[in-house]
Formats: C-alpha cells, structure tokens, sequence
C-alpha cells in the first residue's frame, strides 16, 4: 500500500526519534511495513468516514498518536519516571515504548465494525497481532497487558492504571491541530466541532518546568476550547495525567491553565 506524503514525513519523523532504540524501531517498521495491518487501519478509516461521515480515522492519525505518545514516553523517562512494565515485570523502558507504539498504532482497528465501544473491538482486532510482534521480538508475553491496556482506555471511558496506557490516551487526544478535531465531526454541512476544530493550529509537546512534561495549543480564537474541555480532558482527567503535564491553551499570546 503506498503511503500518504503526510504518512512518510511521520514514519520518517517517528523512526527518528527511536535511534538508540533498536528494538522498538523494529517492531515499529514490522507494523507500518504490515500490509494487512496497513490495509486494515485504512479500512476502518474509510468505513468511519463512508458510513458516519466522520474526519479522519486512519493511518495518519495512528501515527500521529504514536508520535506524539513516544514524545510524552521520552520526556517522562527523562526526568526518571518509570513505565509500569519496568516496575512491574522488570522490563527495560524500551518494552514501555514498544507496547505504546503497538496500542497507539492498533488503537482505532475497531472503527471497521463499530464507533460505539470501538475500543473494545480494537482490543480483539489487535491481540493476535500484538501476541505476534511480542513472539518476533521475543518478548515477554506480559507485554502484551500493556498493549491492550492502552487501547481499551484510549477514550477516556475506563481508567487507565498504567503510565504506558496514560500516555496513549492523553496523545490519542492531543491529534487536533489544523482541523484534525479528536471529538469526531460530521464532515457535511456545519457543525460546532468542525469550527472548533479549525481554530486549533499546533500543539506543542516539550519539557515542563514544574512537571517532566508541557503541552501548549495554539488556536485562532477561543472556540478551539471546545476541543479541548470536549474530549481532552475527560482523558487527562480519567489518565490523571495531571500529575506528569502542565496543560495550557494559547489563544493569540494569552496563557489559559488547566493542569
């Protein structure tokens, strides 16, 4: 399957940003080089946007999601915060940011059947391919807890318990710049959503102050807000991110705070 511009840039960008992490860029490539699971990440996208008329769903946004996640993986490691799977089963971080990298890739599979609790079927789409890159790399199987974690929380409707699956919903929600709204609008005629939307311009992910993680957005104008107290935050607040992110709005040089 031939890859959007848009998808290479990030592949690329996300390749990148896994040197020194040899492990975790190969089962990244095994994904992003799967043709079926290509096939069906795009699949799903068309089915939410051919059926519902909902905004893109699909591979884009999966990588996206992954690289915003090991963005927030990296800087939290960084200031000496541990995955679970380090603590919990004596892993190395670089299996924390394999199982991120797999839950934010598969997260949305379920959108090819449903939208209601797609989370839920995305679980069941992806664990036999999750168990296959684990066996690949010769992982422990426990990993694979951490995978489907992440994408049985990413909507911020169950609690995340792990900082893996924190991360993968808070990043889930963080892909809305340049109209890329995470509350899924329809894409005929007008809608708050879609407006919202538009108003977003970047996000931002860096080193905090305070916390080891600072995320500034950018809009045009204040309905941008929309997005965020919308969907964003009820996966903060569920992630109880709080406690690793700063999170601010910028909307034309004036700061509003919300963790």
């Amino acid at each position: 399957m031939e890859m959007r511009r848009a998808a290479l840039k990030l592949v690329n960008e996300i390749r990148d940003m896994l040197k020194g992490y040899e492990r975790a860029r190969r089962v990244f490539d095994r994904i992003v080089g799967d043709e079926e699971i290509m096939r069906l990440i795009d699949h799903a996208n068309t089915v939410a946007i051919l059926r519902w008329g909902y905004n893109d769903h699909g591979i884009v946004h999966a990588l996206i999601t992954t690289r915003n996640a090991l963005k927030m993986a990296l800087l939290l490691h960084d200031r000496g915060v541990k995955m679970n799977c380090e603590s919990e089963m004596e892993a190395k971080f670089e299996e924390g940011l394999i199982a991120i990298i797999a839950a934010s890739m598969l997260h949305d599979l379920g959108n090819m059947a449903v939208r209601e609790e797609h989370e839920l079927i995305s679980a069941l789409f992806a664990y036999e391919r999750a168990r296959e890159l684990i066996e690949k790399e010769k992982l422990d199987i426990r990993l694979l807890s951490y995978i489907i974690e992440g994408i049985v929380c990413h909507m911020g409707n169950i609690e995340p318990t792990s900082v893996e699956a924190k991360i993968v919903s808070v990043a889930d929600g963080l892909d809305m710049e340049e109209g890329r709204a995470r509350i899924p609008y329809r894409l005929r005629g007008p809608d708050i959503h879609k407006f919202s939307a538009l108003a977003i311009k970047k996000v931002e992910i860096m080193e905090g102050n305070k916390k080891p993680v600072k995320i500034v957005i950018h809009m045009t104008e204040s309905a941008g807000v929309f997005q965020i107290e919308g969907v964003l935050m009820k996966k903060f607040k569920k992630a109880r991110f709080e406690e690793f992110a700063e999170l601010y709005a910028e909307i034309n040089g004036n700061l509003i705070r919300y963790s």
